[in-house]
């Protein structure tokens, strides 16, 4: 994602640009939409424009999703496809540390087509 480029990609996993990839995402108490999601949100897309993540680590990201829900509003990162699960930990922590979530707090990184290791559970990152 680029400031400035515009993106045929559309935020569907099954975009060819999203295919493989997966998502951080940080849910927050829908009680707190006004205080923390419209923060969060509007602090994210500055921190886009402005290239914050470095152009190496903003090469991996491919959107940003906003989902309001009855039982959590969803702010979600969209990520490439990568095997390298480093950097996908690397841009989960950059992004909680850009947006200064507390650390009480957890984000999640979702497989947008789920990968289950041989016990049959979802893989996901957690920070």
């Amino acid at each position: 994602m680029s400031a400035g480029r515009l993106s045929s990609n559309k935020a569907r996993w099954e975009d060819v640009s999203s295919r493989g990839g997966g998502k951080w995402v940080l849910t927050i108490d829908p009680k707190r939409r006004k205080r923390d999601l419209d923060g969060y949100w509007l602090h994210l897309m500055l921190l886009l424009i402005g290239n914050a993540f470095g152009s190496d680590l903003s090469a991996f990201i491919n959107g940003v999703v906003v989902s309001l829900r009855v039982k959590g509003d969803r702010l979600a990162l969209w990520l490439k496809k990568t095997e390298d699960f480093h950097l996908i930990e690397i841009i989960g922590m950059k992004f909680k540390d850009l947006l200064n979530i507390p650390s009480d707090i957890q984000i999640v990184y979702e497989y947008h087509e789920a990968k289950f290791d041989e016990y049959n559970n979802e893989i996901r990152l957690i920070i």
